[in-house]
């Protein structure tokens, strides 16, 4: 680069470096959606990253507002590497060191758009986690509703509505997974306590709140969220089976007296469509072309109809 400008002999030193750090930014300015350059490769650097780029930013932060800015809907999985490996995962406390570093300098409406991004990958992991109990355990009826659960979920997520998700793993579950995924990668999850085997998801889906888990464990739907510890992010909390289907629904009733939420039984053929009824009844439209493939989705029209959508009442 210096030989090019005709500055060899100052390719060394701290005007260098300043001027390689200021090379790199507008490198990744100028990059479009998802692409990737060698530029990406050097980012991740620790002793890059962590220079000084003015008075108050790294230059790790404003490559990252770059790179999450850029992004319409979500990230390829390249770049969404590059910010992790930069600043970890952003669903920790908001009090942790990392956290105070690298996340809350970019302002809470990029934390919340990485978050939603992970979501993702948490929704892949609890599918596994579920799929892998249905075949070690024999379980037939888990098996044959797989597909559809997964569609569902995939269907929810596809529509770009999930804002953010929480992954709780009983012992067992949580080393399932972890054998899952690459060394090098860490997952963000609530242990459970009692629950051995159990994989639980919980998605905000900004108008409704779900929590959904593996084994017979019911399908939750609540209207507002339902309590505030998927979101502390504190490493000392723990769930048990009596607390998400007992603390959690009574502190719902206590803040938000009166209003609805349900509980729902996977029965093979009826569950769908109470899921679409509570929604639709309280107000909240989804496309279901997308949490259904075809054959199932003309099944329901054909045995249900089309859902009536009622005015929203609850905000």
């Amino acid at each position: 680069m210096f030989d090019q400008l005709g500055l060899k002999g100052f390719d060394t030193g701290r005007f260098a470096e300043q001027c390689r750090y200021l090379f790199y930014i507008k490198k990744i300015e100028s990059l479009a959606e998802g692409q990737w350059d060698s530029v990406l490769v050097e980012i991740q650097r620790r002793s890059v990253f962590n220079a000084p780029y003015d008075g108050q930013k790294l230059l790790g932060h404003v490559a990252m507002q770059l790179l999450i800015d850029k992004v319409t809907v979500s990230p390829t999985d390249n770049w969404l590497k590059v910010l992790l490996e930069i600043a970890g995962d952003p669903r920790i406390s908001n009090t942790a060191g990392n956290f105070r570093k690298w996340w809350q300098p970019l302002g809470e409406q990029r934390i919340s758009r990485v978050r939603s991004w992970l979501a993702k990958e948490d929704l892949r992991l609890f599918l596994e986690a579920v799929e892998a109990y249905g075949v070690s355990s024999n379980d037939e009826a888990l098996q044959r509703m797989f597909p559809a659960r997964k569609r569902f979920l995939e269907g929810l997520f596809e529509q770009g509505i999930i804002r953010n998700a929480r992954l709780m793993l009983g012992t067992r579950a949580a080393g399932f997974v972890n054998r899952s995924i690459s060394k090098e990668s860490k997952i963000s999850y609530i242990p459970l306590t009692g629950m051995t085997d159990t994989a639980v998801i919980y998605l905000d889906c900004g108008d409704f709140y779900l929590i959904q888990g593996s084994h017979s464990f019911k399908i939750w739907l609540y209207l507002a969220k339902p309590t505030e510890l998927f979101d502390s992010y504190n490493p000392k909390v723990k769930l048990t089976h009596s607390e998400l289907i007992h603390k959690i629904p009574a502190s719902y009733r206590q803040k938000y007296p009166g209003w609805p939420y349900r509980d729902i039984t996977h029965h093979e053929n009826t569950w769908r469509n109470e899921v679409v009824e509570f929604l639709y009844g309280n107000g909240i439209k989804i496309d279901l072309e997308k949490i259904m493939n075809r054959e199932d989705y003309k099944y329901y029209i054909s045995r249900f109809g089309h859902p009536y959508l009622r005015e929203r009442q609850y905000k």
